[in-house]
């Protein structure tokens, strides 16, 4: 899952807040704050905020990336990106795709998500079986019981008469 935290994180770097972040992206600040918590944005949103942010979109995806480590190099080190990132913004050969690569790590992510929640349901779906099989143990169950009381009461009914 993308780490859309980051965000909040880079814009205090850059020296933005939530609010103009929002407006150069053109986004209510609610979306940013949704955006951190839920993890998930629209693909065109997610790369604005990244280009506006002057990070390539894949740092939301990198657990390593080091925040610090890119305030003290870029921001208060007074280098470009491109020192920090590599040739993304000079036009020069990317070290992946940045959107093939994004895309691909959201359709892996997608995958996983959909092999879990499968997963989830067929272990749901044994539960489900396994309460339906105790119900109908618990059915015949009382279905004997009653029949033994029926039995039990005509009995005692028998002796009361005799």
């Amino acid at each position: 899952m993308a780490n859309l935290k980051l965000i909040k994180d880079l814009a205090a770097i850059k020296g933005l807040t939530i609010e103009q972040l929002a407006a150069k992206a053109q986004i209510t600040t609610q979306a940013i704050h949704l955006m951190g918590r839920s993890g998930k944005t629209k693909m065109d949103t997610f790369e604005k905020i990244a280009e506006i942010l002057e990070v390539p979109p894949y740092v939301f995806y990198d657990e390593n990336f080091d925040v610090q480590m890119f305030r003290d190099y870029v921001v208060q080190g007074h280098h470009n990106p491109t020192s920090f990132f590599g040739p993304i913004y000079n036009g020069g050969e990317v070290p992946f795709p940045q959107k093939e690569a994004t895309l691909s790590a959201l359709s892996e992510m997608e995958e996983k998500k959909i092999k879990e929640c499968q997963d989830l349901v067929k272990a749901k779906d044994e539960t489900i079986g396994v309460l339906r099989k105790q119900v109908e143990d618990l059915l015949e169950d009382k279905a004997a019981m009653r029949s033994e009381i029926q039995a039990l009461k005509a009995e005692l009914a028998q002796l009361k008469n005799t």
